[in-house]
């Protein structure tokens, strides 16, 4: 049976197996971007809590994005889709930090801030010691 751990030249391990976790990890953020998005606009869109519904929203989908990520780094080694969830992560941050923050109410998005720094740093340090701990098996070599 075939799992996919085959030694593989440099050439075909970035141009099939790198290329399939960053497209993965695109995938997942944006149909988990896009479920929440209609959650909020057409499900929560007449509460009045609508600013704690969307951090709520917005803290369940990176859960969801690390719990897969996590899953990705334990059973495959899989350090690439890992590693495009951390950018995705800290593109969300600053985007937190330069767009909302300056603006009012923006204390009401220090959940979602701070879970951002948490996950940034949790995945980092998970990238890294996979990378320590199993470097022969992130790179099929």
């Amino acid at each position: 049976m075939d799992d996919g751990r085959d030694y593989v030249s440099v050439k075909e391990f970035f141009s099939v197996h790198v290329t399939f976790s960053v497209l993965n990890s695109w995938i997942t953020y944006f149909a988990i971007f896009n479920l929440f998005v209609y959650l909020r606009d057409y499900i929560f869109i007449k509460t009045a809590e609508f600013v704690h519904v969307n951090n709520f929203l917005s803290n369940v989908a990176m859960t969801v994005m690390m719990f897969e990520a996590t899953v990705y780094l334990a059973y495959y080694k899989d350090i690439m889709f890992a590693f495009i969830t951390l950018l995705n992560y800290i593109g969300m941050y600053l985007y937190n930090r330069d767009v909302i923050s300056p603006h009012e109410g923006s204390e009401k998005h220090k959940s979602v801030t701070n879970l951002q720094i948490a996950f940034i740093s949790l995945i980092s340090v998970f990238i890294i010691v996979t990378l320590l701990h199993d470097f022969d098996k992130v790179f099929y070599r």
